[in-house]
Parts: C-alpha cells; sequence; structure tokens
C-alpha cells in the first residue's frame, strides 16, 4: 500500500470476489471507481464451492452427476470471471483473475494475502438465505479475518 503526501493509505491492488450476483455486480462498479482514482490494479476472484458440500451421502460422492456438476460450476466461474474481467478492462484497469475451490471466504481472505491485495470489496449478499444461514455470511467471515481493509457494499 502506497501513502500519499498527506500520510493516507492509498490501494495499490484491489481484489474483488464475483459469483454473477447484484451485489458481487455492484462491488465490481465500486472497485473500478476506487482502482481508477488510485491507478490501482484488480484482482477478480470466483470461489467454486466443493461439490461435496452442495450434495452429501456416501452414495453421491462418486456418482457421475458430481463430475458433471463440478464442470457445469467451473464453466459458470469462468463466465463470471471473464465478464468482469472486461467491464475492468473497458475501464482501462489491469486485470487478474483466479477461479478456485473450495470454502468461499477462506480462499477470498488467502488468495489476498497471496495477491498482496492492499484492499478486498466484496457484495454483502451473494448467495440465498437458506445457503445463507447454513454457510454463514462470507463478507463477514471475510471482513472478520482478512489482513487488508474490506469494504462491504450494500445495494
Amino acid at each position: 500500500m502506497a501513502t500519499s503526501k498527506w500520510g493516507i493509505d492509498l490501494f495499490n491492488k484491489v481484489l474483488v470476489p464475483l459469483d454473477g450476483s447484484e451485489y458481487a455486480n455492484k462491488a465490481l462498479d465500486t472497485a473500478i471507481e476506487l482502482a481508477t482514482k488510485y491507478s490501482a490494479s484488480m484482482v477478480l476472484v470466483h470461489i467454486v464451492p466443493a461439490t461435496s458440500a452442495l450434495i452429501t451421502g456416501p452414495e453421491v460422492s462418486s456418482a457421475p452427476i458430481l463430475l458433471n456438476l463440478s464442470n457445469e460450476l467451473d464453466g459458470s466461474g469462468r463466465r463470471i470471471l471473464e465478464n468482469g474481467a472486461m467491464k475492468v478492462q473497458a475501464a482501462g484497469i489491469p486485470v487478474t483473475t483466479v477461479l478456485e475451490h473450495g470454502d468461499i471466504a477462506d480462499n477470498i481472505i488467502r488468495i489476498a494475502e497471496n495477491e498482496n491485495a492492499d484492499l478486498i470489496v466484496i457484495g454483502e449478499r451473494g448467495l440465498g438465505a437458506i445457503a445463507r444461514f447454513f454457510l454463514g455470511s462470507v463478507a463477514s467471515k471475510v471482513s472478520s479475518h482478512a489482513k487488508c481493509p474490506v469494504l462491504i457494499v450494500k445495494l
């Protein structure tokens, strides 16, 4: 993180988790504004949840449907990242993308550290109400455990 002549920290790299939701799109718009203002680069992240977390039971763990679901989720994640990257590039901002699998919040935190992100801009919500009940709020977990500042964007 660079420091301005007034002693205010500036952002050089902004990380934005994307899941295709309205909240994530609003977070991306906010991050583009910030990255433009501070001449920062951006890292767009999509985390594919472990398919075993979506479908449970011993008889399902090796089923071909699991592989098909995983492939569908990967494809969807790639499309979400491509669309986000095109929007960021159109604003003239350098961008990289990362597609990972596993726990959403833990991966966002780890990637932010590995990428030396100065700021995470995340949508307040992204999952449906039932999934949020069982998984907890990703934004809340990220803001509690990330080592860099986290901006939670509301609609």
